[in-house]
């Protein structure tokens, strides 16, 4: 897939999750602080919008960030490993694997490995449902709005993803978890 088909397909889930959400161009460009203008160019591939436009757009989508680079694939139940779907966001290093066939289901499973210093975010994100993270290797730090903790290999911890949060590795070695996310962004009422 090239870059451009990359930021097409990303503009074309823009506009699916906003008309899902009956938002109108002006309403979204106002929540995101960013111009009626660019929100077109973005949804209609036109224009390449820097990572803080797309958290600002996820964000008054009430999406994970994430949810903008997963392709639609209807798929029966079964997800191999080596057939998982990779969430590359642009400027991040977490390599992000889809462990649910896709975003047509009525939770979101996601596994995710942190080298050391890596960050989901720098300022926090939001949206709407619960998460529950599960580390699964290393220690991995986690913030919830003004609850901080470091998780180790077997703990978890369930928060209300309404609340600014931040996952990321304190540590010198990688670290993995899997989170569980819901509802996603498909199955949000308005």
């Amino acid at each position: 897939m090239t870059e451009d088909s990359i930021d097409a397909g990303v503009g074309k889930k823009i506009r699916e999750i906003r008309t899902q959400r009956r938002m109108s161009l002006t309403r979204l460009a106002e929540r995101t602080g960013v111009s009626k203008s660019l929100v077109s160019q973005v949804e209609r591939g036109v224009s390449n919008p820097s990572l803080p436009v797309l958290r600002a757009l996820a964000q008054a989508l009430d999406v994970p960030l994430f949810t903008l680079f997963v392709e639609d694939d209807l798929r029966d139940g079964l997800v191999r490993h080596d057939e998982r779907q990779q969430l590359r966001i642009p400027g991040s290093n977490i390599v992000r694997e889809l462990l649910v066939p896709d975003l047509h289901r009525q939770m979101l499973l996601v596994a995710a490995r942190f080298n050391p210093g890596d960050a989901s975010s720098f300022d926090g994100t939001s949206h709407r449902g619960e998460e529950c993270v599960v580390v699964i290797s290393g220690s991995i730090g986690i913030e919830v709005g003004s609850t901080r903790l470091v998780l180790h290999a077997g703990d978890s911890y369930y928060f209300n993803s309404e609340l600014s949060h931040v996952i990321y590795n304190p540590t010198d070695e990688p670290g993995e978890i899997i989170a569980a996310i819901s509802p996603p962004a498909r199955s949000r009422p308005d």
